[in-house]
């Protein structure tokens, strides 16, 4: 079976791999290990990987279901050659070698789809494994960059004044920040 990643997936890891283009490549504050990255990229980048995300599941369901239709066509497969085996037994002179090599046939022939049918439940199971891995490993990078760009971009706001309120667990409650020193009052 080959191993072809399908469109979906890829276009989710692309999504997953632009967002983190966006973060390496933004330009660097000056004196500061932090960056400048526009929301709005990686906003609409985060939520393209997201939209995609439903895709792969449906895609995964997908593999799920033919693994299901398969197995169930080898048993009605191998049912109808044991039907076939029995009757034709019944109506040969010799009966018991014609049944016995039947049954035997059959049975190897249930065999070979069971154990095909189940390898093929492994393998789509590795594969769901697999690329929710990937998934997963993107977006925890992803959120870890937002995190980090979020914690750089607080660092750079004023510290707090020792007038401002603390909320229940001593943390300053959040203030409104003014971009221009004007719109400070005095």
């Amino acid at each position: 079976m080959t191993s072809q990643v399908p469109q979906g997936l890829a276009s989710l890891e692309t999504l997953l791999r632009d967002a983190l283009e966006l973060v390496d490549g933004a330009k660097a504050m000056p004196l500061s290990n932090s960056v400048l990255v526009s929301r709005d990229e990686l906003t609409e980048l985060l939520a393209e990987a997201l939209d995609a995300m439903p895709e792969e599941i449906r895609q995964a369901r997908r593999l799920l279901r033919q693994r299901d239709e398969l197995l169930e066509r080898a048993e009605r497969e191998a049912e109808a050659i044991l039907g076939a085996a029995r009757e034709r037994a019944e109506h040969m002179v010799s009966r018991t070698e014609v049944v016995r090599e039947a049954e035997h046939r059959a049975q190897r022939l249930v065999d070979e789809a069971s154990d095909e049918s189940r390898q093929l439940r492994y393998e789509a199971e590795d594969y769901c494994e697999h690329m929710l891995s990937v998934l997963e490993s993107g977006l925890e990078k992803s959120l870890a960059s937002v995190h980090e760009a979020r914690d750089r971009v607080a660092s750079v706001q004023d510290p707090p004044q020792e007038d401002e309120p603390e909320d229940d667990d001593g943390l300053v409650a959040p203030r409104r920040i003014l971009p221009f020193d004007q719109d400070r009052a005095p």
